[in-house]
């Protein structure tokens, strides 16, 4: 991987600018309804992806972030590709969970309901999405920051 002309210093600024876009995409789509944004009644399909899209960036700036402080040519450590793996698979969970009725296994489909909306069930599951998410970038930069001593290489 090779560094930009500026050393690197556009790394950080991607980072936050993804980080700041997921934000801006999931306080939009919280507060559509203070904002006078919301099209339909309740917490809609367009607001869930809205706000799916920016946790998708928020979690890509972290990624972006925490890949920065690695050492060029440091290996990721096992524990590092677990939360790598980790934090896509919270992230999966919170899709699922959010469009759980568009998909066809959500709570709240069949004639009764009009139109797919984030119920207390598939909220339950975008918490626990997002808990994953958490706990896999936090192991994804703990498996970046361990570094092997001198000498403790394996042998083969």
């Amino acid at each position: 991987m090779s560094r930009s002309p500026d050393g690197g210093r556009s790394y950080p600024r991607l980072a936050l600018a993804l980080i700041a876009a997921g934000t801006f995409c999931v306080v939009v789509s919280a507060e559509a309804d203070a904002l006078g944004l919301d099209l339909t009644p309740g917490f809609g399909l367009l607001q869930t992806v809205g706000m799916l899209v920016g946790i998708t960036l928020f979690t890509a700036g972290g990624f972006r972030l925490l890949a920065r402080w690695r050492r060029r040519g440091q290996r990721i450590t096992l524990v590092g590709d677990i939360g790598a793996r980790m934090a896509l698979t919270g992230l999966l969970t919170c899709y699922v969970a959010g469009l759980a009725d568009v998909l066809g296994v959500g709570t709240h489909r069949g004639s009764e309901f009009e139109r797919p909306f984030l119920g207390p069930l598939q909220l339950g599951g975008f918490v626990v999405g997002l808990l994953v998410t958490g706990t896999g970038l936090l192991l994804y930069w703990v498996g970046i920051r361990q570094e092997r001593p001198k000498g403790d290489e394996p042998s083969g």
